[in-house]
């Protein structure tokens, strides 16, 4: 299992670990916030958690390949 996620590019890494944030998010809010707008509010995030991971991830990834043509 450990050689499969190595193999997966960072930046669809960072897209899972944007989700995760963004549906924990979802779960999370509304016990904190009793309205009908806590189960709503929170789907805005979750594609911009899944953008910001992608973005994270694409950074990770260029620096993995300039590491890789330093060598």
């Amino acid at each position: 299992m450990v050689r499969i996620w190595s193999e997966i590019p960072h930046k669809w890494k960072g897209v899972f670990y944007g989700l995760i944030g963004g549906v924990l998010l979802l779960v999370v809010l509304p016990s904190f916030w009793s309205s009908p707008w806590a189960t709503l509010v929170p789907i805005i995030p979750v594609p911009f958690f899944a953008f910001l991971g992608f973005l994270f991830g694409r950074a990770a990834g260029a620096r993995d390949e300039l590491n890789d043509l330093m060598r």
